[in-house]
């Protein structure tokens, strides 16, 4: 079985993640068994990783060749 993030970034739909059951297949994927959907939908949950932001716009976490298309 490919990994989460090639089945997540797959170009066919069809055969993306969540093709068939949509956000079922996504849930029940071995990579997010950790996850308490529940919990996350109501956002109860911390996340890992909190940036620290300047302002509520501010771009310092994403990599310059990401700002430049």
């Amino acid at each position: 079985m490919p990994t989460c993030d090639v089945q997540l970034l797959e170009k066919d739909t069809k055969q993306r993640l969540g093709a068939e059951h949509d956000f079922e297949d996504i849930c029940n994927h071995s990579f997010f068994t950790a996850i308490n959907w529940n919990l996350l939908n109501k956002r109860l949950l911390t996340p890992p990783v909190v940036p620290d932001l300047v302002r509520s716009i501010s771009l310092f976490s994403f990599k310059v060749y990401f700002l430049h298309v």
